[in-house]
């Protein structure tokens, strides 16, 4: 398996480090993330498994249509003899889904966790994987997608994730207040958004407008306003997220 993850969340950590070495795999890590350097491994067909983000493989597809036609070849030759490529840590989208496998001749497969939950929902590893959606809930988990009203939400309507199941952490460390709200009713309010769409869960963003995802990974635009007001210049700042392809 070639890492090129961070390792401080589930995605990099659990499914990647703590997956390979239980299945017995060798790991082969790289400190940074070079699209260049990625194609390369794959053209040489000793990785069998990947994880990425979707600006993952937004670069390596920028990287892979920037080559001559012969290297375009080799590159796509390795990425498709890969058993196994994930996506995860953001919603991919669809276009970029079709993109990849337009390259590879690989359906990416996407799924869905965080750290306090684990893996939950998930496109299956053999049958249809269906691009822009993360799939179903797996084996164990309960999954219902809650409206503001409190109530289960029809199928292109859309709510907020609520998950159940054995592998939810308890509480947060030394954060009462912050573990009470997290919880009702026996579910995990995961804070995603989503919508079911012919019978699979369609990631569409987060609930609260200061949380933002860049590269897979949450970030405060909280912390982002406060750093930012210390400079002297600035008497006043807002920071919002705005969508991007990568």
């Amino acid at each position: 398996m070639l890492h090129v993850l961070p390792l401080h969340h589930i995605h990099g950590l659990v499914n990647a480090v703590l997956g390979a070495l239980w299945a017995g795999a060798q790991i082969l890590f790289r400190e940074t993330f070079s699209p260049t350097q990625v194609w390369k491994e794959f053209a040489g067909r000793k990785v069998s498994v990947f994880y990425g983000v979707p600006t993952i493989y937004h670069q390596l597809a920028d990287a892979w249509e920037g080559q001559e036609l012969p290297t375009q070849r080799r590159w796509a030759e390795g990425a498709g003899q890969l058993r196994l490529a994930v996506s995860g840590s953001a919603a991919l989208p669809a276009r970029l889904w079709a993109r990849w496998q337009n390259i590879s001749n690989q359906a990416l497969l996407e799924r869905y966790g965080m750290t306090e939950i684990g893996m939950a929902i998930s496109n299956p590893y053999r049958g249809e994987r269906r691009a822009g959606t993360v799939g179903q809930p797996l084996p164990g988990m309960n999954v219902r997608i809650v409206t503001e009203t409190g109530h289960d939400a029809p199928e292109g309507v859309q709510g907020e994730i609520w998950v159940q199941g054995a592998s939810l952490f308890r509480e947060y460390w030394n954060n009462p207040d912050a573990s009470r709200a997290a919880f009702r009713d026996g579910y995990f309010l995961t804070g995603d958004v989503a919508e079911i769409q012919n019978g699979s869960v369609c990631i569409r963003g987060r609930s609260s407008v200061d949380i933002l995802k860049s590269g897979g990974d949450k970030v405060s635009a909280l912390e982002i306003e406060e750093v930012l007001r210390e400079h002297p210049n600035i008497r006043e700042v807002a920071v919002v997220g705005v969508p991007d392809s990568e």
